[in-house]
């Protein structure tokens, strides 16, 4: 992976929220916005914004997995407004509802895709 991909996968893997724009991204490396996108998909396989919603979600994952907050506070600490975008997000990632306060009832194979992609432990 390019180095400088790797730095922005890093820099939204220690955020919170993953409240980095592409356009912030891409002046952090001195790209034009458009570039970075480019490089960032080709690099990732994925769009950037996809990549930033899926690193939440995995975030959200492993704190409801360890019971250590409630849904609605995860949910804030991944840097969603309200739960019902958060559920949106849920949903399209995790491929399940969060109507329970663990998700100790998604299925194990699609735990291990989520947190397969973003294995490193998220600070909150």
């Amino acid at each position: 992976m390019d180095a400088r991909v790797a730095l922005i996968t890093r820099v939204i893997a220690e955020r919170r929220s993953g409240g980095l724009s592409a356009q912030e991204a891409g002046a952090l490396l001195g790209l034009c916005e458009g570039y970075f996108l480019r490089l960032f998909k080709q690099e990732v396989g994925t769009t950037f914004r996809r990549y930033k919603r899926e690193a939440r979600i995995g975030a959200a994952v492993n704190l409801l997995r360890q019971n250590q907050a409630s849904v609605k506070q995860i949910a804030s600490v991944a840097g969603y407004e309200d739960a019902s975008n958060f559920d949106r997000d849920f949903k399209g990632v995790a491929n399940a509802t969060r109507n329970f306060t663990s998700c100790n009832a998604l299925p194990a194979s699609r735990i291990t895709g989520i947190l397969a992609v973003f294995p490193l432990p998220f600070m909150f």
